[in-house]
């Protein structure tokens, strides 16, 4: 048996801590110390998933980079995939609060919009592979990928119905492939490129030319075009 499938059967026996309903043990009540435990074991997690992949991290591995107890692991989470988990809702939580701009224009909104992305994308580097790989057989964490764009998609049709030059467009197929046009992209800018890292002003130049792309898409050509908008 290998070792990280011992890890995995491990996070099933019962540990001390509070009982989550399923037979695991873990820790609800936040303290100082124990979010600071907590995202110990996360960041050590974070950084051997990008060195090692997920597959070759081991449970013995992220605690000894913690510096915890493999005890301690349980207490927080049932498995390695349970940490995968955790830092997937943290980058989609942060991806998702963007700032918004109620008084921009529709071209000002989606380059800041697009500029957010990346520079979270930037942040994110180092796990989006982890992810992209897992999501082919993971299911929930296909799941997480798939509402996170699903939601991006719905922001990105309710600005294309407002836009007056974009009529005669689908608004939500429009959106479908403008977000797969940044998500590819940012994959293959950030993971498939030699050049790395990248950084925040690299975003900003990238989201100029990906915005243009998209306001040229939509068929505006300056800013009499746009409508002024609301926040989402």
């Amino acid at each position: 048996m290998s070792v990280s499938r011992r890890d995995e059967l491990h996070s099933s026996q019962t540990r001390p801590g509070i009982p989550d309903g399923n037979g695991v043990n873990l820790v609800t009540s936040a303290t100082p110390k124990r979010t600071q435990t907590r995202q110990a074991l996360l960041d050590a997690a974070a950084r051997l998933f990008a060195e090692r992949g997920y597959h070759e991290t081991t449970v013995p591995a992220i605690v000894q980079l913690a510096g915890v107890s493999q005890g301690t692991f349980y207490q927080y989470f049932r498995d390695r995939r349970d940490v995968l988990m955790a830092l997937t809702r943290i980058a989609q939580a942060s991806t998702a609060a963007r700032p918004s701009l109620p008084n921009a224009d529709l071209a000002d909104i989606i380059r800041a919009d697009i500029n957010w992305y990346l520079i979270e994308s930037i942040r994110n580097t180092r796990l989006t592979k982890v992810w992209h790989d897992a999501a082919a057989y993971d299911r929930e964490i296909a799941g997480l990928m798939r509402d996170g764009r699903a939601a991006h998609e719905r922001e990105l049709s309710a600005l294309i119905r407002r836009t007056e030059s974009a009529a005669g467009l689908d608004p939500d197929i429009a959106a479908i492939a403008l977000v797969a046009m940044i998500e590819e992209f940012a994959y293959r800018w950030l993971v498939e490129s030699d050049e790395y890292p990248r950084s925040t002003a690299d975003a900003v130049t990238a989201s100029q030319t990906l915005s243009e792309l998209v306001m040229r898409s939509l068929g505006i050509r300056n800013f009499s075009q746009i409508k002024q908008v609301t926040k989402l």
